[in-house]
């Protein structure tokens, strides 16, 4: 039996692909679905709007890395786990490395548009977080959270200009950012209140 097609895929990789060579902001669901050559009801009932297509994407990156951590073992490092995973979720990304970078770029042009997409952006970095062994509950967590999505953040920034075979200065951006994240860390945890603090 023919394996059936990954209509979803299909609109994702549609909208990429217009991405290069149309403004995101211009782009709509009809166009995106003629591109794929789907029916516009079937690719609303996949995707109702292109911030449900990129909710997909997300899903998918977030599969991608999740993958990668059945490969952790014993002895690795939070910092070695949040490497792997993070890197997952660029290599995930790299086939459409222009599509994503132009994306990007628009949306930076309407901050409205960026605020509404940075809860799912929050709640994938959590996930990783969780899946490197890290708690993300309460305050402290939603630090860590925001840490995580600061380096990851500026690793996307390297990675969209990173022209090197090996990803060398996307790894090295990365390494980088969680060492310092690392550092904070225990310096924070280092401190001790006086006792006329604690009271």
């Amino acid at each position: 039996m023919a394996k059936k097609p990954d209509i979803s895929q299909k609109l994702i990789d549609a909208a990429f692909d217009l991405a290069t060579t149309q403004r995101w902001s211009d782009l709509n669901m009809t166009t995106i679905a003629s591109h794929a050559k789907v029916p516009l009801t079937q690719a609303l009932e996949i995707y109702a709007n292109k911030a449900a297509l990129l909710d997909g994407v997300m899903q998918r990156v977030d599969t991608a890395a999740l993958n990668e951590s059945s490969g952790f073992g014993e002895y690795d490092s939070i910092k070695d786990k949040l490497f792997a995973l993070l890197m997952a979720r660029l290599d995930a990304l790299a086939p459409h490395r222009a599509a994503i970078g132009a994306i990007v770029c628009d949306t930076l042009k309407h901050p409205m548009r960026a605020m509404c997409r940075l809860p799912r952006f929050m709640q994938s970095m959590a996930l990783m977080l969780e899946t490197a062994g890290v708690s993300t509950s309460g305050p402290a967590g939603m630090v860590k959270i925001n840490g995580l999505a600061v380096v990851f953040l500026n690793t996307l920034r390297v990675w969209l200009k990173d022209d090197t075979e090996d990803q060398g200065a996307s790894m090295a951006a990365l390494d980088l950012g969680l060492r310092r994240v690392d550092g904070m860390a225990c310096k924070l945890c280092s401190v001790r209140p006086s006792p006329e603090a604690a009271q």
